[in-house]
């Protein structure tokens, strides 16, 4: 058929009792009714539109448009572009909840504002078999995210024992990039690799407009397996690296009296990890074995 419809609704329940909860009891209710069309006026193009309308308990909901359009000019190519509206209210951990342990101290924060976003994306991937053993994989997409109120986990204090997170409001948040992976698969050997250029912005209440701009970093990684079949044994490599990117933080604010959060950064970094799998008894037992953070 050319033309597809989907409708259907949602109800989500929340509730959380006990002494690290604000009051020993909070609860919220999100209910939601969502349609979407799907239109194939070819057996290559799809166009899709959707809105979803809900109701919270605690905060006003807004209405979530969004629009997909899928291509597939030839059998291995496939072009997609899409754009969503997008609603996030708080959920009861983020406003009520203490989450302190040994490795953990997390406090939640009972004024957070719900979130609203945009979003919008293009990409093309390919999928082709360059032989009956060899297979090539790749894609490319760029996206562009806008939200309004951001909630995130932010350091609000450092003790001897551990650091001290709360969740905040920001003013708004901003990224926008590009990545790009590919993949090899020939026999038991499989190569994957991919690299992101991504800028963000977080827009904070203390500074100017104008001094809040893009902080862009890159992102690469690597993904080498080798199985071989006849002795049930796979090899894993997973190499990553991620450049110097920006963290939020929050600390006094001596002209304004107050604590305010402010953006600091955390230099780059790689990872890896390296694992050797192997299978007993027809598949029944597996033992692996991890070398984690080969790096430091």
């Amino acid at each position: 058929a050319k033309l597809t419809l989907q409708a259907g609704y949602e109800v989500n329940y929340e509730t959380g009792q006990g002494p690290r909860i604000l009051n020993q009891e909070q609860n919220q209710l999100d209910l939601a009714g969502f349609m979407s069309l799907e239109y194939r006026p070819h057996r290559k193009l799809s166009l899709k539109p959707g809105i979803r309308y809900g109701y919270n308990s605690s905060f006003e909901a807004i209405p979530i448009p969004s629009f997909h359009a899928r291509f597939q000019p030839i059998k291995s190519l496939t072009l997609r572009a899409s754009y969503a509206r997008g609603f996030r209210a708080p959920s009861l951990k983020e406003l009520f909840f203490e989450f302190v342990d040994v490795n953990h101290n997390i406090y939640g924060n009972p004024d957070l504002l719900a979130e609203s976003s945009h979003n919008a994306q293009v990409g093309a991937s390919l999928d082709k078999a360059l032989s009956k053993k060899v297979r090539f994989t790749a894609e490319a997409n760029g996206f562009y995210n806008y939200i309004d109120n951001q909630i995130r986990l932010t350091l609000v204090n450092v003790t001897e024992d551990s650091l001290v997170y709360r969740n905040e409001n920001i003013s708004y948040f901003r990224s926008l990039g590009t990545r790009v992976q590919s993949g090899l698969q020939w026999k038991g050997l499989q190569v994957q690799a991919g690299w992101s250029y991504t800028g963000v912005e977080n827009g904070l209440q203390n500074i100017p407009d104008d001094q809040n701009r893009l902080a862009f970093f890159h992102e690469g990684r690597l993904n080498l397996g080798y199985d071989l079949r006849r002795y049930r044994t796979s090899f894993q490599l997973f190499f990553k690296y991620t450049g110097r990117q920006p963290f939020l933080y929050s600390s006094f604010d001596e002209n304004l009296q107050t604590s305010v959060v402010q953006e600091g950064y955390i230099d780059g970094f790689a990872n890896m990890d390296a694992s050797i799998t192997q299978r007993f008894l027809k598949n029944r037992v597996t033992v692996t074995f991890l070398a984690r953070n080969l790096m430091n």
